[in-house]
């Protein structure tokens, strides 16, 4: 962060507009003044409380949003749908408000408020002020340390709270940044799928136009790349702000989401025949993976992906539909159990099928399993 008086001044034009505004020393000087600056004082937070109850009225009914849930698994199928956190939706579309502060802070404050008090039990008798501004507290963090302006600093810190866990990624990303913004946008432009990163020398790669596409692409639970574009066209996504998705819901995710049970996204290390290894170490294989067990391997019995065979069986249009249909709905009903189970399955096969086309991931294996062998250590089930 080269600078400290933008993102200062930032934050104070902000909070000068709320109803905590009394909290800062140089507004309540302004008020026992009196005259123009009382007047002046007033008025800041006037409107700035006007706006923030507007972007309630707005969270409420689903126009707004803040920053999602937070368990991943349901915010990544919600960002499937099209959803995006810090947005407004205008039509079909969703578009980003975050970066228009410091009215967007005004909204992302008063979203992540309603968000958090709408998952709140508040009609438990226990629920107190005490919990309640502790809400308050906690939407005012989470909205400016999404900031971009302050994304340096929060990074810096994880790194030092969780250095083993942290400190690569955050190498990476600073390694990138040595790329032009400009020379990254072209990158984007010509090539608008969002890539692998392996190492400080990929983050660079990625940025750079005519070799991002040597990076294998990052894919979503049911193996489409995750692109870059908003399909408004290429002059809106180079010069922008405001980042836009269309809304277009797999049948699959609605159902998810409606269950309250999303699936989340395979972890990196991977069990081959009780034999746990990382994916990472063989660029290309986790990209690969997702691929597969997504939607391009075919059930032997069906004849069609995974997300294919979801979005049949949930919209009834294939003969399982009958058996899932009588099903109880709920994160723990029948119906979340098939659809983990059939995730699962297609997830094993994908995995078998990894092994025939990675020889070394499966001589590693092998290797691995005649040392446990030797030794005559447990094997992982």
């Amino acid at each position: 962060m080269p600078f400290v008086r933008t993102p200062a001044n930032i934050l104070r034009y902000t909070f000068e507009r709320t109803p905590l505004a009394p909290l800062m020393s140089h507004v309540r000087a302004d008020i026992a003044a009196g005259g123009v600056r009382a007047d002046l004082a007033y008025a800041r937070m006037t409107t700035g409380s006007m706006l923030m109850l507007t972007a309630a009225d707005m969270a409420m009914t689903g126009n707004v949003t803040g920053g999602g849930p937070s368990d991943p698994r349901e915010k990544a199928a919600l960002m499937r749908t099209g959803w995006q956190p810090y947005s407004f939706k205008i039509g079909d579309r969703w578009y980003a408000y975050n970066r228009l502060d410091p009215i967007g802070s005004l909204f992302g404050m008063s979203s992540d408020l309603v968000e958090i008090l709408n998952n709140s039990d508040t009609d438990d008798p226990n629920y107190d002020a005490e919990q309640a501004s502790a809400a308050i507290v906690a939407s005012l963090a989470a909205n400016v340390m999404n900031k971009t302006w302050l994304s340096g600093i929060a990074e810096v810190a994880a790194v030092f709270s969780e250095p083993e866990i942290k400190a690569q990624s955050f190498l990476q990303r600073f390694t990138g940044s040595l790329i032009p913004a400009g020379v990254a946008e072209v990158a984007r432009q010509v090539d608008p799928y969002n890539r692998e990163v392996y190492s400080m020398l990929d983050s660079m790669k990625r940025r750079t136009p005519g070799l991002s596409d040597e990076l294998p692409p990052r894919r979503d639970i049911w193996g489409r790349p995750i692109e870059f574009k908003s399909g408004i066209g290429w002059a809106y996504d180079a010069f922008s702000p405001i980042y836009s998705k269309k809304i277009k819901p797999e049948p699959i995710d609605k159902e998810m989401l409606r269950l309250e049970a999303p699936v989340g996204t395979p972890s990196r290390k991977v069990v081959f025949d009780g034999i746990t290894v990382d994916l990472d170490r063989y660029p290309g294989a986790y990209s690969r993976y997702l691929q597969l067990a997504g939607n391009e391997l075919k059930h032997p019995a069906w004849g069609i992906g995974a997300k294919d065979f979801l979005n049949a069986v949930v919209t009834g249009k294939h003969p399982m539909s009958q058996i899932y249909q009588i099903r109880s709905d709920g994160p723990d009903g029948g119906k979340a159990a098939m659809i983990a189970k059939t995730v699962s399955e297609y997830r094993e096969m994908a995995r078998k099928q990894l092994l025939k086309e990675y020889p070394i991931l499966r001589d590693e294996v092998k290797e691995r399993k005649r040392e446990r062998q030797r030794l005559k250590l447990p094997v992982i089930q």
